[in-house]
């Protein structure tokens, strides 16, 4: 009987056990299966976003194949919806494309998606751009010197030779061969790309050293001339523009020019430019520099020797068009503006200078702001200017140079205050210089410090009416949306 209870309680001892692990297994085996489940679900949620990113990669290809034969193709249209199939031939998605510009930048967004699965969209934005003037830090089309002390962030570009004696960043390009340099008058032939500093280079045909104590990134020459006649903006058509209300236009102003004065508050006061500083002592034109003069409000005070005109809004992502010499200082704020100095008919003893003496700045540099000068003969840093200038902005001299005026240095036989040298010059955007430009001189007056920074978003964010260098379209910059 002993026996036979023993065994009773073993029965009993095992078949709680198995009633204790079988409600443990089955939620666990409930859990995991669900878990597999999801799991399954994420991993194919996974693989299908995967090959709706692959189709949408498709529709970019699509679109640059028309766009190489079609520039205009889908543009302001109604968005194109093409089937995508794999190399079986079976019916996977579709991609759709949308297309739109933003100024001279060819916008493309591309989605594509799965058959019946709505979650698994995904969408690619891609920008294409013709050749720009704006994708370089400095570009001429003459000659050019960089002297030491000047250190440059982004390209550069010459058709005629460059002298670079700074250090450049980016990789500096001449359409010259070899070139008679006229910095200095043993009449060598040197190469398109050269440096003096410390080290002279050879001359042609000797082989040309790689440099990177001044060329970083390199140099290349000769490379294509860029056509400088595609930057001839139509004066015409601006002013016209302006006149009926697209922007703001202000006729000769009857003194020296305007000065405008930039607000963060997307306003700027206009002003008269009625007293200049007179050229001190025997200061004179050495050099026998065109329009040489001091460019320079009389004491850098605009209470005294400025007519205030009024105050007025900055027009939205518009041009200012001033039929005279107009000088720009000041500081904007989510702002894009355009002022253009130029009158017509356009004689070439009467073209007009934009005059930087202070400080032209963004608060954004996110492209959110974007200032460009534009005068029809040059753009000028006057006697008066700040020790410590900065510009933000581009720059563009479209018949002359953007620079300063030889002043001299005292003990030189010229007696030009001391504000013929000054500290230090920081321009960030991009200089646009027909003829040669220049900051400082041999005998270091002018600015001792020359700081040329590109801008980005010039190129990404294009202000309007910028012509473009003629060429096929490119992609500029990709990023899922």
């Amino acid at each position: 009987m002993i026996k036979k209870q023993n065994i009773k309680n073993n029965k009993g001892i095992i078949l709680s056990s198995v009633l204790v692990f079988t409600m443990i297994a089955i939620p666990l085996i409930i859990a995991l299966t669900a878990w597999f489940g999801t799991t399954l679900k994420s991993v194919r949620t996974l693989v299908q976003k995967e090959q709706s990113f692959h189709i949408a990669e498709a529709g970019i290809d699509f679109y640059k194949w028309h766009l190489d034969k079609d520039p205009d193709f889908l543009i302001g249209e109604d968005p194109l919806i093409q089937d995508f199939y794999d190399k079986e031939g079976n019916l996977v998605g579709n991609f759709s494309i949308n297309v739109y510009k933003e100024s001279d930048i060819l916008v493309v967004e591309s989605t594509g998606n799965i058959n019946n699965q709505s979650n698994s969209d995904r969408t690619i934005r891609v920008k294409f751009s013709r050749p720009s003037f704006l994708e370089y830090a400095f570009i001429s089309d003459s000659p050019s010197y960089f002297r030491e002390g000047t250190e440059v962030f982004g390209r550069v570009h010459s058709n005629g030779g460059i002298r670079f004696d700074g250090f450049a960043h980016n990789l500096i390009s001449s359409a010259k061969d070899k070139y008679i340099d006229s910095t200095h008058d043993d009449g060598v032939e040197e190469f398109g790309v050269h440096t003096h500093y410390q080290v002279l280079d050879p001359y042609p045909p000797e082989e040309v050293p790689e440099r990177l104590d001044v060329f970083s990134a390199g140099r290349e020459f000769p490379v294509s001339a860029i056509d400088f006649n595609s930057l001839t903006f139509d004066f015409s058509e601006l002013k016209t523009e302006t006149q009926n209300g697209n922007g703001l236009y202000f006729s000769e102003s009857g003194e020296n020019g305007y000065v405008i004065d930039l607000k963060t508050d997307g306003t700027f006061d206009l002003y008269k430019a009625e007293n200049l500083e007179n050229s001190p002592g025997s200061c004179v034109n050495q050099l026998e520099q065109d329009d040489w003069g001091t460019w320079s409000i009389k004491q850098n005070d605009l209470e005294k020797h400025a007519d205030f005109v009024a105050n007025y809004e900055i027009p939205d992502d518009g041009t200012i068009f001033l039929e005279d010499h107009v000088w720009v200082q000041g500081q904007v704020d989510d702002v894009k503006v355009t002022i253009v100095a130029a009158t017509l008919p356009d004689v070439e003893s009467e073209r007009k200078n934009i005059i930087i003496n202070n400080d032209v700045l963004y608060t954004n540099y996110d492209g959110s702001d974007s200032i460009v000068l534009i005068a029809q003969n040059n753009i000028n840093i006057g006697l008066m200017s700040e020790d410590d200038l900065r510009i933000d902005a581009a720059l563009i001299a479209q018949n002359g140079r953007v620079g300063r005026y030889y002043y001299g240095k005292p003990g030189q036989g010229q007696s030009c205050a001391t504000e013929e040298t000054r500290s230090q010059l920081t321009l960030y955007g991009t200089v646009i210089s027909k003829e040669q430009f220049g900051f400082s001189y041999d005998d270091d007056s002018g600015y001792q410090t020359r700081n040329i920074n590109y801008d980005p978003n010039l190129k990404l964010r294009p202000p309007k009416d910028i012509p473009t260098i003629s060429g096929d379209y490119r992609l500029i910059s990709w990023e899922e949306i």
